[in-house]
């Protein structure tokens, strides 16, 4: 099992350094909730911990409106 969630963060983490992982179709955003949420499935990560890690100020959604 330890083997398997050093296997979820290294992925996880190479999708962060391409950009994007080919096979899966995905880039940093999906890889990040899916990277998160393995993380805390498998108690790499807990939830309380993880929503004390999110910054509400710096979350922000930009729409580019097109005519």
């Amino acid at each position: 099992m330890i083997t398997f969630k050093y296997l979820l963060l290294g992925l996880t983490y190479l999708g962060f350094g391409w950009g994007y992982l080919p096979w899966l179709r995905m880039n940093r955003a999906p890889i990040a909730i899916l990277g998160s949420a393995f993380a805390v499935d498998l108690e790499i990560l807990y939830l309380k911990t993880a929503w004390q890690a999110i910054d509400p100020r710096k979350m922000v959604v930009s729409c580019e409106w097109r005519s």
